[in-house]
């Protein structure tokens, strides 16, 4: 498409100018894990890499959702990896590596969580798209294709959320990948994701020629994709994720598709119909009964009073990696 070839050509005029270099160093407060960087004329990859018995394992790169935060938080002298699951449970099985996003600083104190989110850099906005996030995960991966302590036959891409979209793109492109797991998001784009919801809200709510004039503009905007000035980063972001569907990615990949996500989640509704709509043999689906987009569920006592919600992130990412693991 149009926009790749800008994108393809910005970056060839930047990179070939420079030999890479990388930089691995500990990380001061956190004993299990590495910092690395990729560093290039005029750009910086920063990921982490857990260190526990490194040597010769298979390798997962986990690509997080939106939102800019930090992969480590501070909280007076103690630092914790921000993830969504207990990574000590599966140190012993794979190398994990986490890339931070650009312009996010990798440290952060827990208490400036929510004013990250709220106030993101400019460096962040500029670099917040397909195009760039695909970029980065490449560069990580011609890094760890040189290293001893990769194997080699066994290296794959998880991504969550919008990093569901990331991983799709990278493995479209990368065809040698072992196997990809993605998990929660629509398998077409972000405007599938809002008719679907706006549908739903039909269903329960009243006033629904409100919403159908929304769903309209949603179908105007996707058809009107090239029109806009992708040079605005907001613009950059929008187009980036809905001109390139998922589901697209999935038909060109031939190697093995694990699809992931709860029934509470409206913005994965679609993937129900990804066996309908690819002839691909070896996608397996994963649902999850009541959970919603962060694998969380609503629990309830017997007279129908709300508890503490129960979370399952680690259940499901065991399952994943359980499937990656699984010749």
């Amino acid at each position: 498409n149009y926009i790749m070839k800008i994108l393809k050509n910005l970056l060839k005029a930047s990179l070939f100018l420079f030999s890479t270099i990388i930089f691995s160093q500990n990380i001061d407060g956190i004993s299990d894990f590495n910092k690395i960087e990729i560093v290039a004329k005029n750009d910086t990859i920063t990921f982490i890499q857990n260190t526990s018995n490194k040597n010769n394992k298979p390798t997962i790169v986990f690509v997080q959702g939106s939102l800019p935060i930090s992969l480590i938080l501070k909280d007076n002298n103690d630092l914790w990896i921000n993830l969504p699951f207990d990574y000590t449970k599966f140190d012993k099985d794979v190398n994990l590596i986490i890339i931070n996003r650009k312009g996010v600083p990798l440290i952060s104190e827990y208490n400036d969580y929510s004013k990250l989110q709220n106030n993101p850099s400019n460096k962040y906005l500029k670099n917040d798209n397909l195009y760039y996030r695909v970029f980065q995960v490449e560069e990580v991966l011609k890094y760890l294709k040189k290293q001893k302590w990769i194997e080699k036959e066994k290296l794959f891409i998880v991504g969550h959320s919008e990093g569901y979209r990331v991983a799709a793109k990278v493995a479209e492109r990368n065809p040698k990948i072992k196997k990809i797991a993605c998990l929660a998001a629509d398998p077409l784009n972000r405007i599938s994701e809002n008719i679907i919801r706006l549908q739903q809200e039909n269903i329960t709510l009243e006033n629904d020629s409100l919403r159908v004039l929304k769903i309209y503009k949603e179908i105007k905007d996707y058809k009107n994709l090239k029109n806009f000035n992708v040079l605005e980063n907001d613009m950059m972001n929008f187009v980036s994720y809905n001109e390139n569907p998922p589901i697209n990615s999935f038909k060109k990949y031939k190697n093995p598709l694990l699809i992931s996500y709860g029934t509470n989640d409206v913005r994965a509704f679609n993937n129900n119909l990804l066996p309908l709509l690819i002839n691909k043999k070896n996608l397996e689906l994963k649902i999850y009964p009541d959970l919603d987009h962060n694998f969380i569920k609503k629990e309830f006592d017997n007279e129908g009073n709300p508890l503490e919600d129960s979370y399952h992130w680690d259940r499901v990412f065991k399952d994943v990696v359980d499937w990656l693991l699984n010749e």
